[in-house]
Parts: C-alpha cells; structure tokens; sequence
C-alpha cells in the first residue's frame, strides 16, 4: 500500500474524483508494481497531511490524516479546533466502513495511528496545541506550543447496534451539539415497550441512565463540554449515536 495527498481529478492513474481542494488518494500495488486499486477520500475542504497507514487484523486499513474540512464529502463530522486528526477505516479493498474526527480546540499536525493487539480498539499520536476541550483533557504544557498528544478509543460491536448518524422516522434526538438539555423522542414506543437511555463519556463511564416512555429531555447543565455516546435501547433493540455539548 501506499498513499499520499493528491489535488487531481480522474486522470492518469487515479480514478477517482476529487472531492474539496485537497485529497487523500491510497493504492494498492501489487508485487510486480501494478496498480490493483486506487481510493480518495476527502472532505470539502483541505486534508493536506496524509500521516499513516496501517493495516487492520481484518484485512482493512486504518488511515491517519489530519483535516481542515467540515461534515461533507468523506467526512461526517464537523471539526472543533482548526486542524483535527481525521482516522479513516477501510476494508480490504479500500472502500471506507467509518471516518472518526479526533476533537480539540487547537491546531494538530500529523495523525499516526495504530490498532491494539486485541483488534477492538485504537491508538492515535498527533501533535496538538489546543487547551482543554473537545477529546482533550490536558492543556498543551506551553500555553499554545505544539506537544505530543496520545488518545486511545474503542469502536462497539457493530452486530447488534445501530449507529444513529441522523434522525430517523423511528427516533429523534435533538439539538446536536447541544448546551444544557438533549431532546429525545421515540415514534414506535408502546405502552408495554421497555425503553431506557445511557448517556456515557468518552472513556465509557455511564453517566446518566433512566427509563423513559416515548419523549424525554434529559438535563444535562452538570456535564462538561465534549463528546458523550448516548445509547437508546427500545425492546431489546440498541442505537447509538455521538453527541458533543459545547
């Protein structure tokens, strides 16, 4: 494999088009130097560093680049700081599975990212000048000087959980980002339905958890800014979903 970052469209060896102003464009070669498949994966804007990549226990390829770019394009979340790590995770022939946005307030350079020996979760180092905020629990030690910055996450089993990337016919969860109250509302509970909600931190501590019969607002003035995982579980049936309070 081999990667970098490409301003072209589909011309010469690539046959992808691009998406913002600069993209991350992969290839796959084999050992006689042919070219077996080509990806790019982009945001709107500029991802001009393209930092690692790593192959997964799957068969898959974790990508780590770092993103100036909102949601739009490859990229499903808007960025915090000015530059934020953007890790990509692809299948064995490239096609993307999930994107994940490392969140703080600052600017970050570089984004190598490795899987751990369990297969479940994942290690990211990135250069970071950011204070507290977002996925950041430390302030940089020089005020705004660039330090290294470690973060470790894990991704759920996906088997029987549905990750909620936007509101459906089924269930609602609202405003998102969201300050002092989060609105959830179900369109298929019954009156025997057994219905609960977790609000968890980043690290996985749950936080908040009740029962709740079809529409709630949760209070949540008593959390810090940052990215929480709320989990809906109607009649056995799970979704996930990222929500930020800013």
């Amino acid at each position: 494999m081999c990667g970098g970052w490409s301003t072209s469209g589909i011309s010469g060896d690539k046959t992808q088009p691009s998406n913002g102003q600069y993209d991350i464009w992969i290839l796959k070669i084999n050992s006689s130097g042919n070219i077996e498949w080509d990806k790019d994966f982009g945001g709107t804007g500029i991802e001009d560093e393209f930092s690692s990549i790593y192959q997964t226990y799957d068969g898959g390829f974790l990508l780590g680049v770092t993103s100036y770019s909102n949601a739009g394009g490859d990229k499903s979340d808007n960025n915090l700081g000015v530059e934020q790590p953007w890790i990509i995770k692809t299948d064995s022939i490239g096609n993307k599975l999930w994107d994940k946005t490392i969140f703080t307030n600052g600017h970050n350079e570089n984004a190598l990212i490795k899987e751990t020996s369990n297969h479940k979760c994942y290690v990211i180092v990135s250069g970071d000048n950011g204070l507290i905020g977002g996925d950041k629990s430390e302030d940089a030690w020089g005020g705004f000087s660039s330090d290294y910055w470690i973060v470790k996450f894990c991704q759920g089993e996906a088997t029987s959980v549905n990750d909620l990337e936007s509101n459906s016919d089924d269930l609602f969860i609202y405003p998102n980002p969201f300050s002092n109250e989060l609105k959830i509302r179900s369109n298929t509970v019954s009156p025997n339905s057994i219905t609960t909600f977790t609000i968890f931190d980043i690290v996985g501590n749950n936080i908040i958890s009740q029962k709740f019969n079809g529409e709630t607002t949760v209070n949540t003035s008593s959390l810090t800014n940052g990215i929480y995982l709320l989990e809906v579980i109607i009649d056995g049936q799970s979704w996930r979903k990222k929500t930020i309070i800013k």
